[in-house]
């Protein structure tokens, strides 16, 4: 049983605040930066040099520079991402530049949208179903025409839905509609069809 007042490492995430975590990054400490033995979840690190700036340590390896500021018309703390430390990588952010990356998105901090606004309108069901299809059916699997033809089924009725609008009574509402659309169709039996 565990200690309620002293919860793993593993359970906790972000213990950027402890002084351990806090640390004065050099580009050679973030090279050789990782997760502590037995930690599960991603941990995040301070730096002491540029207040804001964090370092984000993945279990998957990789490391992500955030920004850490409080943003007045909202009246909350907010994080933004800045890019990801990978050296040798065509989308490398070094220290330096996520420092001053950092320093200039503090500065211009309220003129920040509380929200981006995205130019295009919602991606619809069909949008998406095609994508998917692309990525994970076609070529890829022995079904996909029959995947492909299923899926098509539905572009009448979701066809150009807005996708996140979708719910699940939505869903229940459409497989009613096949069910009840198959129990009235033609019922023959092998018998009723085979007779001359």
């Amino acid at each position: 049983m565990t200690d309620p007042d002293n919860p793993s490492p593993s359970k906790v995430r972000d213990r950027s605040k402890d002084k351990k975590r806090s640390r004065l990054f050099t580009d050679m400490s973030v090279r050789k930066l990782k997760l502590r033995e037995g930690e599960t979840a991603q941990v995040t690190y301070r730096d002491k040099k540029q207040p804001g700036l964090l370092l984000v340590l993945n279990v998957s390896g990789s490391k992500a520079w955030r920004v850490s500021f409080y943003h007045k018309a909202l009246g909350k703390m907010r994080t933004r991402h800045l890019g990801y430390f990978r050296p040798g990588a065509p989308d490398h952010m070094a220290l330096k530049t996520a420092r001053d990356e950092a320093a200039k998105l503090k500065a211009d901090r309220d003129n920040i949208p509380a929200k981006v606004e995205v130019a295009t309108g919602p991606d619809t069901f069909e949008v998406v179903a095609e994508r998917y299809l692309r990525k994970y059916v076609d070529g890829k699997l022995r079904t996909a025409s029959q995947i492909r033809r299923m899926v098509e089924k539905v572009y009448p009725a979701w066809g150009t839905k807005p996708f996140e609008s979708i719910r699940r009574s939505d869903i229940a509402n459409l497989l009613d509609e096949i069910e009840e659309t198959r129990e009235k169709g033609p019922q023959t039996s092998r018998s009723q069809c085979c007779v001359g």
